[in-house]
């Protein structure tokens, strides 16, 4: 009986190292995702290496904020579920339903769902700090804008909502009577693209939008923006803008007198639907 206990308790033990291995890397990769594509945004060049552990951070941030947001669409798609269960009760509606070709059907979605929504970020990763002007789309516009976060929660909502009935369709594939694989290899394809582009749309729009704001560079205006390992990046604004790069020995102490909305701060003239012409 002490051997077999022994050999259970090695068996979870090896089991639970691998799990937690897979689940550091799947939080680090996350995490890398997040970092670059924010950093990408704000234009910082980076001293970080392979392996930093603020990519499981920045993964566990963006993991957390996942859950907490696929729970609220859970329950908000909670009436259409129930609308939807009802209707399948009914013969007429099941049978129209099984008629439905989900893989070419999941195709023209996740392509129309990643070209319209999920790659419109990638307009903004152009050094967005230094620019002039705050391009990309103007809905989009509005979500970085946003100082009360409702749209930032409304956007990943849908980000998420889009992703789900992705994968809904996938899983209807699998209960048809006529298959179609190659269809579903694409549409498996898609939906791994679709989730790798959640942590890239959390980095460029969310997690960019605010900065500590610091007083080291009194009377001109300046913003933490990154602390490397080596170099401290600073958003400098007095008659220009620019990036300064402090190394860390020359980086005493931090004054810092509150958190912005640094696209807000830097584009005021900006209007909901229109571009700025700061």
């Amino acid at each position: 009986m002490w051997s077999t206990l022994v050999e259970k308790f090695k068996g979870i033990a090896t089991s639970w190292s691998a799990f937690t291995a897979l689940g550091s890397f799947v939080l680090y990769f996350l995490g890398y995702l997040v970092l670059r594509f924010q950093l990408s945004t704000w234009g910082v060049a980076t001293d970080l290496s392979i392996l930093d552990e603020r990519y499981l951070f920045a993964g566990a941030r963006f993991l957390v904020y996942l859950i907490s947001t696929a729970v609220n669409v859970l329950l908000l798609a909670s009436p259409l579920l129930l609308v939807w269960w009802l209707l399948n009760r009914w013969p007429r509606f099941r049978q129209w339903r099984e008629s439905w070709d989900y893989a070419l059907v999941g195709v023209i979605f996740a392509v129309l769902f990643i070209q319209l929504v999920e790659k419109k970020c990638f307009q903004f990763m152009n050094s967005v700090l230094l620019q002039s002007q705050l391009d990309g789309e103007g809905w989009l516009q509005s979500v970085l804008q946003d100082s009360t976060s409702y749209y930032e929660a409304l956007f990943f909502a849908a980000l998420v909502a889009g992703g789900a009935a992705t994968a809904w369709l996938l899983f209807q594939c699998r209960g048809q009577k006529s298959r179609r694989p190659v269809l579903e290899s694409v549409l498996l394809f898609l939906f791994v693209v679709e989730f790798l582009l959640l942590p890239v749309n959390y980095g460029v729009i969310l997690s960019s939008r605010e900065l500590p704001k610091v007083a080291n560079f009194a009377p001109a205006e300046a913003w933490l923006v990154w602390e490397g390992k080596d170099k401290t990046t600073f958003l400098v604004v007095n008659n220009d803008r620019k990036l300064v790069a402090v190394p860390n020995a020359d980086v005493k102490k931090l004054e810092i007198t509150g958190v912005e909305n640094i696209f807000q701060r830097l584009f005021p003239a900006y209007v909901p639907g229109r571009r700025s012409s700061q």
